[in-house]
């Protein structure tokens, strides 16, 4: 099964093909005019992401991606430009193209939501996994005091910006950088996720095989595919849900 990545790069290849090959057979004597080359791109790709039945979300960034560079075309910003966009890209958003987890952040009433759920005056390990610039974390170390809160994000970016944030404000959450896959999730009461669809199956595996009796999985938004939760939160204000998975072992 071919990465996404590399999937979104051959649709936008085929389609940049395609596009000049129209050019050439119909358009002989004269060039189509460049802005329509930018719409015939973008319409192609978007045909190439409905006849394989891609994802609806890679379908938007399949044809707004050419248009886009239509628009670049036309601003002829200097090109230093695009070397920082891409480094603060890469900062960003960092190992997305193989993690299938881009960088996108939660709302205050999900932080509020998550925190009532951990009990009060109780020690509690807790951890965010992909916890971006730290917001969840930094609220729920604030709100129930005697827990013990982690976040861990693979991009530096966010990493960097919720370590010094988190310095600023003085909070009690720790951030590390790295995977979260190299974590042992039985050090934790509580793992929090918000991730993707594509990441759903091999954390719940992992959460399976590592987290202990009676500690909780939480993702936010992204239900685990054939796994009923134990129970659902209706986040007020927003249409995704909580899912709660209470893990539970078998005494023999």
């Amino acid at each position: 099964m071919l990465n996404p990545a590399l999937k979104a790069l051959l649709i936008q290849m085929s389609a940049l093909l395609m596009s000049m090959i129209i050019n050439t057979i119909f358009f002989t004597d004269d060039t189509l005019d460049i802005q329509y080359f930018f719409i015939l791109h973008a319409s192609l790709a978007l045909l190439l992401t409905l006849m394989f039945r891609i994802a609806i979300w890679w379908r938007y960034i399949h044809f707004l991606s050419p248009l886009l560079m239509g628009v670049l075309y036309y601003l002829q910003l200097p090109s230093w430009i695009y070397l920082i966009a891409f480094i603060l890209s890469l900062g960003v958003y960092w190992t997305t193209y193989a993690t299938q987890v881009p960088f996108y952040p939660s709302c205050s009433i999900v932080w509020q939501q998550v925190a009532d759920l951990l009990i009060p005056e109780r020690e509690i390990k807790f951890i965010d996994i992909g916890s971006g610039i730290g917001d969840l974390c930094t609220t729920v170390a604030l709100l129930k005091p005697c827990s013990i809160v982690t976040g861990i994000e693979i991009a530096p970016i966010p990493w960097l910006i919720s370590k010094v944030r988190g310095y600023a404000n003085r909070s009690s959450a720790n951030f590390k950088i790295g995977n979260y896959n190299k974590l042992n999730f039985s050090d934790y009461d509580i793992v929090f996720a918000y991730l993707s669809p594509a990441a759903m199956t091999s954390l719940w595996e992992k959460a399976q095989a590592e987290m202990r009796s009676q500690s909780l999985l939480i993702s936010y938004e992204f239900e685990i595919p054939n796994v009923k939760p134990s129970r659902t939160i209706k986040s007020d204000g927003t249409s995704a849900l909580i899912y709660l998975y209470l893990i539970q072992r078998s005494i023999i």
